[in-house]
């Protein structure tokens, strides 16, 4: 199902989706990339966060499949250009510590302020994942993912599609009736 939107709609669908993007960005980074000051709701916000761009990405509800295939095609380290495993950032970070809060049984081990550890094995039982150089990688991610919907006529409209659906937080307009 092809669905046409003006110039103008597409236009305003991806300025509300950028500055929606960078809003919640700031506002996570803001209240919780600080070293030794919140590793896990940093962890979960990031983790909700590329929810809503594999959503905006796909031009659908989130899914699993909408996370792991934005993180499969954004997501890369800054540190080492290695990829992200999409699946277990999935299950570790979207699936157990956002509806758990707790990782048990998980490939990672989350912590902050130690970039020099990120992405590298510890312990030699898993994956340290350092919460600043996630929330860059994220970053990243989103700049690229933004970048390319410029360039792509279907992500533009996915995103428009998306965007007309649900909206954003910033679209809610509050008036009080005076009594």
């Amino acid at each position: 199902m092809s669905e046409e939107f003006s110039e103008a709609k597409v236009q305003n669908s991806i300025e509300q989706a950028t500055e929606a993007a960078d809003t919640y960005l700031d506002s996570i980074q803001r209240a919780y990339i600080h070293p030794n000051q919140g590793a896990p709701a940093g962890f979960i916000l990031l983790t909700c966060f590329l929810d809503f761009l594999g959503s905006l990405h796909a031009g659908q509800g989130a899914s699993g499949n909408t996370f792991k295939c934005f993180v499969d095609t954004y997501m890369v380290s800054s540190h080492s250009g290695s990829s992200y495993d999409a699946t277990s950032i999935y299950t570790s970070l979207r699936c157990r510590l956002v509806h758990n809060y707790a990782i048990w049984g998980s490939k990672y081990f989350l912590g902050e302020n130690r970039p020099e550890l990120h992405l590298k094995s510890v312990n030699n039982s898993g994956i340290f994942l350092n919460l600043e150089s996630f929330f860059k990688d994220v970053v990243r991610a989103k700049d690229r993912y933004f970048a390319q919907v410029k360039r792509d006529r279907e992500l533009r409209m996915k995103l428009t599609r998306r965007i007309k659906k649900v909206g954003t937080i910033g679209d809610v307009q509050i008036s009080v009736k005076q009594e």
